[in-house]
């Protein structure tokens, strides 16, 4: 509890004397730069993240440069990466009270500005503690609907980057891993070369695994997340179309992991199970499924004939 007292302390004036918003979170942004001991530096984090809510603007302004570069330092302390994530996602979220409306969107930038800020945010997935990884995960969320090209750009800065948003797909927690799912099906959209680098770190095999785990066609919006990815690796991508002057193309990778077989052994339902017992869900995922295969068989393929 002693670092909760400190950052009381650190939002009142010399003798308790009250102070303004603007002249405590200078206060606590002098402090952050400065602190040497690790509980000062976390209850100066604590006490702007108590204010970016109200005074985002001020709190934005001020802190955010000194928010990024701790978070780059800090991946030991638990409380104090999860307080630093939780700030930066309160900045960077839009409001409907936020003044000026687009602040968020200037926030980000400042964020993205620096490829090592999200470099930072990735590495923070290192740690397994349940907050710190779901707050890293809602941040990169909130980054990329906010600005996907840069973040996209940023993401491909960072040496192992995609590596550590893969693995939380392996996460136990369904929280963590449908988060992941949802910001992987962002990410992957429109750039080639992210969805290249996904498809080959065992997303097919991790996303089928998944889709089982879930009840196959019968799972619910968790089996349709799974398969929209793998949509969007195999679709969106005209250099995943396989060529002959192309021998290691996602679709390649799909068709010689099984991904074609796995793909229709999702289609066998029980015998049992008429048509009129299908629910919506249901259908949503059967029609993606159809639409996976179709890729792989369609016209436009040179392989036709290999994936048939």
């Amino acid at each position: 509890m002693d670092f909760f007292s400190k950052g009381l302390e650190a939002l009142r004036g010399d003798y308790s004397q009250p102070q303004t918003a603007d002249e405590t979170i200078g206060k606590l942004c002098d402090r952050l730069a400065s602190a040497t001991l690790l509980e000062d530096r976390r209850a100066s984090v604590l006490g702007l993240k108590g204010l970016s809510r109200e005074y985002k603007a001020d709190v934005g302004t001020k802190a955010l440069p000194h928010l990024a570069e701790a978070l780059k330092a800090e991946h030991i302390d638990v409380d104090l990466t999860k307080a630093l994530l939780e700030t930066l996602l309160n900045l960077c979220s839009p409001d409907p009270s936020d003044n000026p409306p687009e602040l968020a969107l200037e926030l980000t930038d400042e964020l993205v500005k620096d490829a090592a800020s999200i470099g930072s945010v990735l590495a923070s997935l290192q740690e397994h503690d349940f907050y710190v990884r779901y707050t890293a995960l809602q941040l990169l969320n909130a980054l990329l609907q906010n600005r996907p090209q840069r973040v996209q750009e940023c993401v491909l800065a960072s040496a192992m980057g995609i590596s550590r948003l893969m693995d939380t797909l392996d996460d136990h927690r369904d929280i963590i891993r449908n988060e992941a799912l949802l910001l992987l099906i962002t990410l992957t959209d429109a750039n080639a070369d992210i969805q290249k680098i996904v498809a080959f770190e065992n997303a097919f095999e991790r996303l089928f695994a998944i889709i089982v785990q879930e009840g196959g066609v019968q799972g619910g919006i968790v089996s349709q997340d799974s398969l929209q990815l793998i949509y969007n690796l195999l679709r969106y991508n005209a250099s995943n179309q396989v060529h002959s002057d192309a021998p290691a193309a996602v679709q390649n990778y799909f068709r010689e992991t099984g991904g074609i077989q796995r793909a229709a052994q999702l289609l066998k339902i029980p015998a049992e199970m008429p048509i009129e017992a299908w629910n919506e869900q249901m259908a949503v995922n059967m029609g993606m499924i159809i639409s996976l295969l179709r890729i792989m068989v369609g016209g436009n393929n040179a392989n036709t004939a290999v994936n048939q």
